[in-house]
């Protein structure tokens, strides 16, 4: 399974990489920038496909981003063919429903609260 980990916190980047070690993920691919994160993805600013987009099976990203919300991410992944039907994972520390509904209708699969567990990350991966 290649897994793409978005988060604008390094130590967050570093704890998830961890656990999805420990379970075995070993193609997990992490990024603090969202730019790098597109241009990895094949993708420009505009969600426009711009190279070969690398195989992705699931997508971790953080809420709240200082250049780009995920939400934004989402929805520009999400205009992409090939990315359609790959599950976004929407990671938050806040407790805002309005927040996560908009998640959720901009094309996220689920989400994750920040604190999380080994188990909580997993478990929402594999349902994906």
């Amino acid at each position: 399974m290649n897994i793409v980990v978005i988060d604008d916190h390094q130590n967050t980047i570093k704890l998830i990489k961890q656990m999805l070690d420990m379970k075995g993920y070993k193609n997990v691919t992490t990024f603090v920038e969202v730019e790098e994160a597109l241009q990895y993805l094949g993708l420009g600013q505009k969600g426009k496909q711009h190279s070969t987009p690398n195989e992705v099976d699931i997508i971790l990203t953080d809420i709240l981003m200082p250049k780009m919300t995920g939400i934004e991410l989402c929805r520009l992944i999400k205009q992409h063919p090939i990315f359609r039907h790959v599950p976004v994972l929407m990671m938050t520390a806040y407790d805002n429903e309005q927040l996560l509904q908009e998640a959720l209708q901009a094309g996220a699969f689920d989400y994750i609260r920040k604190p999380f567990t080994v188990g909580c990350t997993i478990t929402a991966g594999n349902e994906a």
